[in-house]
């Protein structure tokens, strides 16, 4: 089935990426100035943030195959990283690749040499639950265990149990309109979401009126559910 474990753990460590182009390194120095610490392209870090779960990809991963890679990944630790991201892919007309657990199985997170990956694992906070509405607010970064463990802590579920419950975060479930295997039961995650906030392409924030239903104009909620990035990025 292609190289033997061990050896594909020594050649992943000495795949070798070029350095992202001058006018790209230039545009986030800029950006990120004074806090750099949050970008990085480090042959190690381009590996594996190039990447999802895809078989495919995980067979060629086996043969000692190095994919193409990202330019450089931003590891957001606040919302005005991902703001200074969009701003900057924009401007660039790069690629922008969305990263939290990477479980997807498509594909979906693979990157162009030209792109860049948002992490956005660290936006994890989860806001104490309003149990007069009985909603509680969680950053897209949130992995779906930890969200479950906190409302049942609080007597709650959000009753969503997709097999990659482990793996997978809150925006990953927005994103793709996620279904667990108690859905037929408490409904796909576009019937539990009340509202979204988003940052738009041009860096802009975006919010969602907080209530359940909307008599008038278009439902921009079910628009950014399931657009898996295309849209703007769920925060």
């Amino acid at each position: 089935m292609g190289t033997p474990a061990k050896s594909q753990t020594k050649t992943q460590k000495t795949w070798k990426f070029p350095a992202p182009k001058k006018e790209i390194r230039e545009a986030l120095e800029k950006a990120f100035e004074g806090r750099m610490e949050r970008v990085t392209w480090k042959s190690t870090d381009r590996a594996i943030y190039g990447r999802d779960l895809w078989p495919r990809e995980l067979l060629s991963l086996r043969r000692g195959e190095r994919p193409a890679g990202p330019a450089a990944i931003v590891l957001a630790k606040e919302a005005r990283d991902v703001e200074a991201t969009m701003k900057l892919s924009r401007s660039l007309g790069l690629p922008l690749v969305p990263y939290a657990d990477g479980s997807g199985v498509c594909g979906g997170a693979r990157a162009a040499s030209d792109a860049l990956v948002l992490d956005l694992k660290a936006l994890n906070k989860i806001d104490p639950i309003d149990e007069k509405s009985l909603t509680v607010r969680a950053q897209c970064g949130v992995q779906g265990e930890k969200l479950e463990r906190a409302l049942n802590r609080a007597g709650y579920t959000l009753g969503h149990f997709p097999s990659s419950i482990y793996t997978s975060t809150v925006g990953g479930w927005v994103s793709t309109r996620s279904a667990g295997q108690l859905s037929t039961k408490y409904g796909k995650i576009e019937d539990m979401v009340v509202g979204l906030e988003c940052v738009l392409p041009d860096g802009s924030k975006f919010v969602t009126p907080d209530a359940p239903r909307s008599a008038a104009g278009p439902d921009f909620k079910q628009i950014m559910i399931g657009a898996e990035g295309t849209l703007g990025i769920v925060t």
